[in-house]
């Protein structure tokens, strides 16, 4: 996209697909976010002069992604009053934003138990009556969400009023994918596709994948070729390329930790190539060269690493730490101290530096006898940013009280707590990044020990039967000596077996782990955060409100 830069005005243009109905974005440049204060520009398509079907239910749902796209607050109730705008301009449309709407208020706390008893209406009428298989197949993922033995019973009932349909489908799909019978492979998928089953375009475009995976594998490029060619003809480009680019990237990935570096680099090189026909200008393809980076310079290609790696930094925007100090370790290790002090300083600029990138940096200027007199003051002025950024999001809210047992069988509750700063970490013992936060929590937790701030690990949304403590304790036991947690306070969070919700995670909202939730002396919800990025930015963060409320 072309910018014309001219009087302080930035003018420019793009075409949107005939397809599009709304549409959003938001200006980065380098650390710099214009993103309309956390809301991003948006555009509803309009013909003779009114908003096109589906763009105002577009607006409403895409609302959930405004923290993950313009780092903006998630307001769910302006994403229900925008999908019903939709069916206000399009009484027709009703039926078909419901499931949405129901989405949407499933996140509003104090709508959502009313909420959960119109899905299972919804759900038992769709049974009852059986009306269209995808729409009992969305009610119930909302209605069970995590209770995994409930959605199975509900797929086994799917699988028997609908024999052909898609959940018979995706059980074969699995069956192919996982089964033992990998002797009929390339049979079972064209007799699927081939057959009446009746299957979605991802449950077809998955096929697809795991067949050029298999062929891949066992080097077979021309099948694979002709495969890839015959399924360009056959589904939408775009969503062929995306799925292919992202699966064979978690492909190259796995081979690469496997240390099994041929394979890896062969299914690597095929996700840039699904991305050259795709984007390369999105994060996704920065992800992509990432991972082929660190391929190459594995097998020993220093300078093709450091060429991919600095593209990748360059589409991440600078705002991936780990990715950023990957590339100052390569230009280290060629010895281009200039290039580390360029790049080195606008990582810095952007708070997205580490303390090895600083360290490297600061070796850089002293290896070419250089000065910065302005590193402090960069290093500040990022750092105050940073702080403000995050401070932006304190809240103050009366906490929920909870009252959960310790791996002892000992009760404990939020007002045990009072007078101390709580920090509330929901992991799991299947979830990765729960545990890759861990050793961050641990040096935080060694941090604040004297200052009146206490760490508590809700294990939530177990795939174990909560109800089996003996079996969970000792699976949380066994991990915590493997992972060296053994001196965290973990709490079990506990399952209605009817409903299957896990009472704290439901009480606390959590819409994803590992997710941080900070009480104040007071027994105030004062700050929350989803996701883990790095250790040094999960440091930065809790250490920023923390400090914050000690000197409340």
């Amino acid at each position: 996209m072309e910018i014309e830069n001219k009087r302080n005005k930035i003018k420019s243009s793009f075409t949107i697909p005939d397809s599009a109905v709304y549409f959003t974005f938001f200006a980065v440049n380098i650390s710099e976010i214009d993103n309309n204060y956390g809301q991003g520009y948006d555009f509803h398509v309009f013909e003779n002069n009114k908003p096109i079907r589906y763009s105002y239910l577009m607006k409403g749902y895409n609302n959930k992604f405004n923290e993950f796209l313009f780092k903006g607050k998630v307001d769910y109730n302006e994403a229900a009053k925008n999908i019903e705008k939709e069916w206000q301009l399009y009484p027709e449309m009703e039926n078909k934003c419901v499931p949405y709407y129901l989405e949407v208020l499933l996140k509003i706390p104090e709508k959502k138990n009313e909420t959960l008893v119109k899905i299972k209406e919804k759900l038992d009428n769709g049974i009852q009556s059986k009306i269209q298989e995808r729409e009992i197949r969305y009610f119930a993922n909302l209605y069970y969400e995590n209770n995994l033995k409930s959605l199975d019973s509900v797929k086994n009932i799917l699988t028997k009023l609908f024999q052909n349909g898609i959940t018979s489908s995706e059980k074969r799909i699995s069956e192919i994918k996982y089964g033992e019978n990998s002797n009929t492979i390339f049979e079972d998928i064209d007799y699927l596709l081939n057959s009446n089953h009746e299957l979605t375009t991802f449950q077809r475009i998955d096929l697809v994948n795991y067949k050029l995976a298999v062929l891949l594998y066992q080097n077979r490029i021309e099948i694979f070729e002709s495969v890839f060619s015959k399924a360009q003809k056959e589904y939408p480009k775009i969503l062929l390329y995306s799925f292919l680019a992202h699966n064979f990237n978690e492909y190259a990935y796995s081979y690469f930790k496997g240390n099994k570096l041929d394979l890896a680099n062969l299914f690597s090189k095929q996700s840039l190539r699904f991305y050259s026909n795709l984007d390369t200008l999105s994060i996704s393809y920065g992800n992509s060269l990432d991972t082929y980076a660190s391929i190459i310079y594995a097998s020993g290609d220093l300078n093709n690493a450091t060429k991919y790696q600095s593209k990748a930094v360059e589409l991440m925007n600078l705002q991936n730490d780990t990715s950023n100090q990957r590339l100052i370790e390569y230009l280290n290790e060629a010895r281009n101290f200039p290039e580390i002090i360029n790049v080195g300083r606008k990582i810095i600029k952007a708070n997205t530096s580490t303390n090895l990138i600083d360290s490297l940096y600061k070796n850089a200027l002293k290896k070419l006898n250089k000065e910065d007199p302005d590193y402090l003051k960069l290093k500040k002025d990022a750092f105050q940013k940073k702080q403000k950024e995050i401070l932006s999001k304190i809240i103050n809210q009366k906490a929920q009280d909870f009252a959960l047992f310790d791996l002892n069988g000992k009760t404990v509750q939020l007002k045990d707590y009072k007078g101390k700063i709580l920090i509330i970490d929901f992991w799991a013992t299947w979830c990765k990044p729960c545990l890759a936060s861990f050793p961050a929590m641990k040096k935080l937790q060694n941090e604040f020990k004297d200052k009146n701030v206490k760490f508590v690990f809700i294990s939530t949304l177990e795939h174990v039967n909560t109800s089996d403590s003996i079996n969970l304790t000792e699976k949380i036991l066994e991990l915590a000596n493997i992972r060296h947690f053994n001196e965290f306070e973990i709490l079990i969070d506990q399952k209605n077996s009817k409903s299957g919700d896990f009472k704290m995670a439901l009480d606390y909202n959590v819409q994803g782990i590992p997710a941080k939730f900070i009480v104040d002396k007071n027994g105030n919800l004062r700050y929350k955060s989803v996701g883990f990025g790095s250790e040094d930015k999960l440091r930065f963060e809790i250490d920023t409100v923390v400090n914050f409320l000690l000197s409340e």
